[in-house]
């Protein structure tokens, strides 16, 4: 499986998570129900467990997925907060 963070500028206003379970010949978006205000900087995926893979757009915004996608969850990051370029899971 590979896991892309897309966006059209590197300082956009939009940003989305794609997937590909075929080596990259083919990509389906599957960040349903984020809406990211920043470009999407950066995916990590749990090391033990390829459902949950969490996500963070420039200007602060954490989204993460326990079940592969199917739901996605905005984690609220310290006011402030911006110019994220990483993210990790452990």
């Amino acid at each position: 499986m590979l896991i892309a963070c897309l966006s059209v500028a590197a300082q956009g206003e939009t940003g989305s998570l794609c997937r590909s379970n075929d080596l990259g010949r083919s990509w389906k978006r599957f960040d349903h129900d984020v809406r990211p205000r920043s470009t999407m900087m950066a995916v990590a995926l749990h090391p033990k467990n390829p459902d949950e893979v969490y996500c963070v757009a420039r200007d602060g915004q954490a989204f993460g997925t326990q079940d592969g996608g199917k739901s996605w969850r905005e984690y609220p990051l310290p006011e402030g907060c911006q110019d994220f370029y990483t993210i990790a899971c452990a």
